[in-house]
């Protein structure tokens, strides 16, 4: 018959554990510091708040990884629509083929029906805001508006592109005009 016995040791913070077989008068001890207990549990306290900073990094930065996907797939789905609708614009207006580059651009600018103006690229915050003023917009300018971002350096909202000075000295954006191919 066996059986467990938990003795004082004598040792102040040890207790000995033993175990004893009736058939064998040895005894077989393990003996554990109780404040080693307190350390390993604040070992794994410390343990487990290193892998939950580790989770919650990781797992942030995936989420606005997704998100940030997420934003760039709409804004270039917006811009896709916009240059949609400026092309069917085109189309109503233009009485010949869109795929001669040179003879839109040049309807383009012609000032007595104007259909789109480069100084209306970028706009400041309080025609950004005035409906009348973009109401009065040439069509593809208003068309464009919504794919227009605030530029923080010029306090300005603008279409995507680069922002060069034109002929006249104003600043407008780059929008590059492709060949026929």
């Amino acid at each position: 018959m066996a059986c467990l016995l938990i003795e004082p040791s004598g040792r102040p913070g040890y207790n000995s554990i033993a175990f004893r077989a009736a058939s064998e008068p040895k005894r077989i001890s393990i003996v554990n510091k109780q404040s080693t207990t307190q350390a390993t549990i604040a070992k794994r306290s410390g343990q487990a708040l290193v892998e939950f900073a580790i989770i919650s990094f990781v797992l942030t930065a995936m989420l606005m990884g997704f998100l940030g996907i997420i934003v760039l797939g709409l804004g270039s789905f917006q811009n896709n629509i916009a240059a949609e609708s400026a092309g069917r614009v085109l189309n109503k207006v233009l009485d010949y083929d869109l795929a001669d580059a040179e003879a839109v651009f040049e309807r383009l600018k012609d000032d007595t029906d104007p259909l789109y103006n480069e100084r209306f690229l970028i706009l400041s915050r309080t025609e950004y805001y005035d409906s009348t003023f973009k109401a009065n917009l040439p069509p593809i300018n208003r068309i464009l508006l919504s794919s227009f971002i605030y530029d923080v350096d010029r306090d300005k909202y603008r279409y995507p592109g680069a922002v060069v000075t034109n002929s006249d000295g104003e600043e407008t954006v780059l929008i590059p005009l492709l060949p026929d191919a």
